[in-house]
């Protein structure tokens, strides 16, 4: 596999006596070049191959102005086009044309999408006690027209170290030309065994639309903190893959596809202790009720238990060092009818050199778990 990036962009940042704005441009592209070769009596031949360029460009922007001493106001927007061309379209592309390596021939063609929103929200203070943040979203794509999401959030300051937040309103996503158009396979994901899977894009798709509300009483109380939440989210057209090859036959065929309706409820907390200046022992524990409330059956591929235990340091010097060793466990993960449950243990060290440096080692999966059915294949 050969790739190549190239990345350049450009930001401006500005400040005036009531505002502060930010505009930017940017440009990616990713070149993927994959050949996967076999052996034959004359040396190694080409078996299979793949094409893939993805670029993206993006402009986008906002404004944050202090209309008073109880408001402030934020507004911004953003243009995308993302644009791909490859032999991953399998039939749903533009602009056709064969290329041929050793023996193999394949069809390249690409595909491209522009998506634009616009935002506005507001940061009300009526009372030293109580923010207020109402919002509204407006997004649109060339594909699946416009939609408007409001949000509100509220911030009530029970005492100076406990405070209660609440959070209601409207979601939207696009489905990505991914998961519209791609045909992937595992020697092309990397991240499963070559072979065993196939994934495979849907052009039905529909986008998701949510409505979902939260609760959470957050605080501190000397060295120690804590957060709980309660979250409840009601989905349509949840974008989500099953397998739709026959039984026992393989290589196993992932399709997206819509879950018309899906809910998604549970509880988030985290509870830490600074032990000294230096030291933090931090834990994290989410609970999710995810349900497909059409086929009354659980929503496939995700966790009902999922946490970490942290141990975190910090010299907090100017030029100093971080780390954080962290076990993280899942619990009733949901993969093709059967649950699964494991533990990883991971570090990072953090060096700080100076305002404009900084470096990073870590190790995942420190113990070397290994999980084949989890496609986790150790350090």
């Amino acid at each position: 596999i050969d790739s190549s990036r190239q990345n350049v962009g450009i930001d401006y940042h500005g400040q005036t006596s009531r505002s502060d704005f930010m505009v930017r441009a940017y440009y990616n592209q990713l070149e993927k070049k994959d050949n996967t070769y076999q052996d034959a009596e004359q040396g190694p031949a080409v078996s299979d191959f793949d094409r893939a360029r993805y670029r993206t460009f993006v402009l986008d922007g906002k404004d944050t102005t202090r209309l008073s001493s109880k408001h402030q106001l934020t507004a911004g927007g953003e243009y995308r086009y993302l644009d791909y061309r490859g032999t991953r379209l399998v039939g749903y592309g533009d602009n056709a044309r064969e290329i041929h390596v050793g023996d193999i021939t394949k069809t390249q063609s690409e595909r491209e999408m522009h998506f634009s929103s616009f935002y506005v929200q507001d940061e009300w203070t009526p009372t030293e006690k109580l923010l207020i943040i109402p919002s509204v979203r407006y997004d649109d794509s060339s594909q699946f027209g416009s939609y408007t999401a409001p949000k509100i959030g509220l911030t009530y300051k029970i005492e100076d170290h406990l405070r209660m937040k609440v959070n209601y309103g409207r979601g939207f996503r696009a489905p990505t030309l991914s998961e519209l158009y791609m045909y992937f396979d595992g020697s092309v994901m990397m991240t499963l065994p070559p072979g065993v899977i196939y994934i495979v894009g849907n052009p039905d798709l529909q986008p998701e639309k949510s409505l979902g509300y939260d609760v959470s009483l957050e605080g501190e109380w000397g060295r120690n903190f804590g957060k709980v939440t309660w979250f409840h989210n009601h989905v349509n057209n949840l974008i989500s893959y099953h397998n739709i090859s026959a039984a026992n036959e393989s290589p196993m065929i992932l399709q997206y596809y819509n879950v018309g309706s899906a809910r998604l409820q549970g509880v988030e907390a985290e509870g830490g202790r600074d032990l000294t200046e230096r030291w933090t022992l931090k834990g994290t524990w989410n609970y999710l009720d995810a349900w497909d409330e059409e086929e009354n059956t659980r929503l496939n591929m995700r966790a009902r238990h999922y946490g970490t235990v942290q141990l975190l340091y910090n010299d907090r010097k100017e030029n100093g060092i971080s780390g954080v060793l962290w076990l993280q466990f899942t619990n009733d993960y949901l993969y093709n009818s059967k649950n699964y449950s494991y533990r990883m243990l991971n570090i990072s060290l953090n060096r700080k050199w100076n305002q404009q440096l900084s470096t990073f080692v870590g190790i995942d999966n420190l113990l070397n778990k290994n999980l084949k059915t989890r496609y986790i294949s150790g350090r």
